[in-house]
């Protein structure tokens, strides 16, 4: 005759729709939780389970990893895309104002378009609010 001893760990657990204590074992207990398998009372027969369990926090976790990298992406490409945008609105502005100081370098009036030897004089007489400021 062989005698075989087991040594079983019982966790307590409460039955959340009969509210009757039973024990459980803490490795099939474990692995519950771990996995996130379900397991039925021993006296209504109601399923058990844990609400998060480590494979549903790991999802969690790495699904908001992964949003958060998508959300990056986004950022540094709109970053990107706003960075390409003002360089070429720089460059625009740029090349009118160069098209601009050479026309009145040339004696062109910049308001009338007919070309002047005195511009100063011209600018000051036939259109004296251009050079203003506004705020």
């Amino acid at each position: 005759m062989v005698t075989t001893l087991a040594v079983l760990t019982l966790t307590h657990m409460g039955c959340s729709e009969c509210h009757a204590t039973y024990g459980l074992d803490e490795r099939a207990r474990a692995r519950f939780q771990s996995v996130g398998t379900r397991w039925h009372c021993p006296y209504c027969d109601a399923g058990q389970s844990y609400r998060d369990n480590d494979l549903a926090r790991e999802k969690k976790a790495r699904e908001r990893a992964e949003w958060d990298a998508k959300r990056q992406r986004e950022r540094a490409d709109n970053y990107a895309r706003r960075a390409v945008a003002a360089e070429h609105s720089q460059r625009t502005t740029k090349g009118h104002l160069t098209r601009i100081k050479r026309r009145v370098a040339a004696g062109i009036c910049p308001c009338c378009n007919r070309t002047f030897r005195d511009l100063g004089r011209h600018m000051k007489g036939q259109h004296p609010g251009y050079a203003e400021v506004s705020p």
